[in-house]
């Protein structure tokens, strides 16, 4: 079965530093997901997709044991594309040798559960007066605030970080605002830092 994805936003690690008693009711399997340290990669190309629907792809393509990893955007050669075809086509035959023929059909119900999840984490953020205002505030500069997971509990706790973008002089930059934790059974969002991070790009 032919497995064709399109490319996943370029997602870079921060470092989490919420306080120890918040950190331990998470299980972060997704700690550094944000990294390709899988061995299994699946090469990508094409717009760049973001939101809840990437995000649970990403962590469940972890927990897979593989990773994407972008080649190209939307303008690609034959030479490429045949080079992604054999990669992608060794990296397709590693996982059904760990998971089974059925893993992609498992792997889609599997990010549509995360999906779901994640969707629901992001919206009640976004609500959120800490994140209106400061979403408020970034427009003013022509900057926009990204929220994004970085984990999840079984007991239905998810992990964001709220970061943008910008650039100084020729250098881009990172900038994490805070981490908040979503609670999905509860539907409440509680802030666990606030401290302004940059991060050289």
């Amino acid at each position: 079965m032919k497995f064709i994805l399109v490319a996943l936003l370029s997602m870079y690690v921060a470092d989490f530093s919420a306080p120890d008693s918040s950190r331990d009711q998470f299980d972060l399997p997704l700690q550094s997901v944000t990294g390709t340290d899988t061995p299994l990669v699946m090469l990508t190309y094409g717009l760049p997709v973001g939101g809840a629907t990437a995000m649970a792809r990403r962590d469940i393509a972890r927990a897979f044991g593989f990773s994407y990893h972008a080649v190209a955007g939307c303008v690609v050669t034959e030479s490429l594309l045949d080079s992604v075809r054999i990669v992608n086509r060794q990296t397709i035959a590693s996982i059904a040798a760990l998971h089974g023929k059925d893993w992609e059909q498992r792997f889609e119900k599997e990010v549509d559960v995360l999906t779901t999840r994640y969707t629901r984490a992001l919206k009640l953020a976004s609500g959120d007066p800490l994140i209106i205002s400061r979403t408020t505030q970034l427009e003013k500069k022509q900057e926009y605030l990204a929220l994004d997971v970085v984990g999840i509990s079984p007991e239905g706790f998810v992990l964001l970080e709220a970061y943008s973008f910008r650039w100084s002089g020729d250098k881009g930059q990172k900038v994490v605002y805070s981490h908040l934790i979503v609670d999905l059974k509860r539907s409440v969002v509680s802030l666990t830092d606030q401290v302004e991070r940059v991060y050289e790009l």
